[in-house]
């Protein structure tokens, strides 16, 4: 067996307890315990929040590794840091783009939060390897981390049980399933008329079961059934099976946020047999044969209606096309035949931590030790804590790492930043304002060598986001410059970010980012 594993790639001196860390236990957590879990060199997969790892980690034995599951929360920085010290590696696995994430739900307001922003892409920044499922995700992702590596989308068929006694055994009804979540309320949208029209000429005992969200439009419908979500993904996955749909609907937007997604319902869907209709966008194309494994409709609502009459009336055609589904799920989805790429994947971080295992409680100065800066931690503190922090009173130098500090009413803040280039492009911070909208301004001053260059008021009063604050400094010539930024509002704000050329820079680790943080 060690024989087998070894030339498989498997192999290491001792095997390898994996420890998740998240922030919540979403189907994300779930479905990469299930991935770690089927590598043969893991022996041991444990979930935890950011808390128990930082009590964890400092004692943790040698074959200890760390996968980070979205982890991007203000509260997490201290586990991060911790990390970034000590030189512990750690993998990071993202799978939605919330970069791109621009609807009103609660998931979107917190990533568009500009403190959560400046963690994500810190913690993505210094992983030892960045781990995503799509292609055009990994070219996003190398804009903060070079080591991006895919993992394939998978579904787990052991998770499947016989469904035994079923409703639908005694039944007459032809049961249509919607899987949704509120935050993804705008793509079911699109079935609203759809169902109106489906509902008038479908045969007698149709019905359309929405599975953990229903549009307030159709919830108690005559012809409509709501069904609770399940958080636990092996039940979510029994349940749906349960139910023995003869045709399940998956609408997608066609928008920047949906390109980047993963076609989990395509391996859902499949994996249970249950012959689909999805909307034609990028996303399904690559896994949908057009009337063979699914159908691809435009979003238009005729044709949706058509589309479903026409499976509705030819129920065994479309058991068909569910079992060429379940065989496509089966070759190219199937976790027993896909875990080898997720060690492939991730094997580099495993060898890198072997090499670097630290005694406990070591904290290592990356800085001091190479003289190079490889990933530098925002620091989130406010004006009263700046003695703690920097030892310098309230005079700090923001641009050494990128600092989000919470600025209360009437505080300021004096730093120093050097430029290397008289640039006269226009300068950039960001004012978060924490859903707000603030009475008053931020004044900025600018000067060098004791002549002011710059005195500037921004008003705050205009948007509930915050403010993308651009500004041009005439006269600069290469050496330091002295910035002055007091609040004048009646709120506290976040503030982050000094740069030329509309960028948030690193400053010590010549790292550019383009400002991603407002539209």
């Amino acid at each position: 067996m060690i024989e087998l594993m070894r030339r498989l790639g498997y192999a290491t001196r001792t095997r390898l307890h994996v420890v998740l860390v998240c922030e919540g236990n979403i189907p994300t957590v779930q479905l990469t315990f299930q991935a770690f879990c089927a590598i043969p060199a893991v022996e041991r997969v444990t979930v935890m929040s950011c808390k128990e790892a930082l009590d964890f980690l400092p004692s943790a034995p040698a074959n200890t590794h760390v996968v980070l599951i979205r982890v991007a929360s203000i509260e997490s920085l201290d586990l991060i840091n911790w990390l970034q010290r000590c030189r512990f590696p750690y993998a990071y696995l993202l799978d939605d783009n919330f970069w791109l994430l621009d609807d009103r739900s609660d998931i979107s307001c917190f990533y568009s939060n500009p403190q959560v922003r400046a963690v994500l892409e810190y913690v993505v920044h210094g992983a030892d390897v960045v781990l995503c499922h799509t292609n055009i995700f990994r070219k996003f992702l190398q804009a903060f981390n070079r080591n991006v590596r895919l993992v394939p989308a998978f579904f787990d068929f052991l998770m499947l049980k016989p469904v035994v006694g079923t409703e639908r055994e005694s039944s007459t009804e032809l049961r249509i399933g919607v899987v949704a979540n509120a935050s993804r309320a705008a793509d079911v949208a699109l079935l609203v008329p759809v169902i109106d029209q489906v509902l008038k000429r479908a045969p007698e005992g149709t019905v359309f079961e929405f599975f953990g969200f229903t549009p307030p439009a159709l919830s108690g419908r005559p012809g409509v059934r709501s069904l609770d979500g399940v958080r636990d993904y092996s039940s979510f996955i029994q349940t749906k099976l349960s139910r023995s749909w003869v045709l399940a609907l998956a609408p997608l937007l066609d928008t920047p946020f949906g390109r980047y997604k993963t076609n989990n319902k395509v391996r859902e869907f499949g994996a249970c047999k249950i012959p689909a209709i999805y909307s034609d966008t990028p996303l399904y194309r690559d896994s949908v044969a057009h009337g063979q494994t699914g159908w691809l409709v435009p979003d238009d609502a005729e044709a949706w209606v058509e589309t479903i009459l026409a499976a509705l009336n030819d129920i065994p055609a479309a058991q068909t096309i569910g079992l060429r589904a379940n065989a496509y799920v089966q070759k190219h989805h199937a976790l027993a035949r896909v875990h080898g790429a997720w060690w492939k994947a991730w094997r580099p971080s495993v060898t890198r931590r072997i090499r670097t295992v630290r005694r406990v409680g070591e904290r290592i100065d990356a800085a001091a030790r190479t003289g190079v800066v490889t990933s530098v931690a925002p620091r989130i503190v406010s004006a009263d804590q700046l003695d703690v922090v920097a030892g310098l009173g309230d005079s700090v130098d923001l641009m050494q790492r990128q600092t989000v500090l919470a600025l209360a009413p009437g505080d300021g803040l004096t730093s120093a930043l050097r430029v290397t280039t008289a640039d006269p492009r226009t300068w950039s911070m960001v004012v978060a304002t924490f859903a707000t909208v603030p009475i008053g301004e931020i004044r900025l001053w600018i000067s060098q060598f004791s002549a002011p260059l710059l005195e500037q008021s921004f008003g705050l009063d205009a948007s509930s986001d915050g403010a993308h604050l651009r500004f041009a400094v005439p006269g600069l010539v290469p050496g330091v410059i002295d910035v002055r930024v007091e609040n004048r509002s009646d709120r506290t704000v976040g503030l982050y970010g000094l740069s030329s050329i509309g960028s948030c820079a690193f400053i010590s680790s010549n790292l550019i980012f383009p400002m991603r943080y407002f539209a």
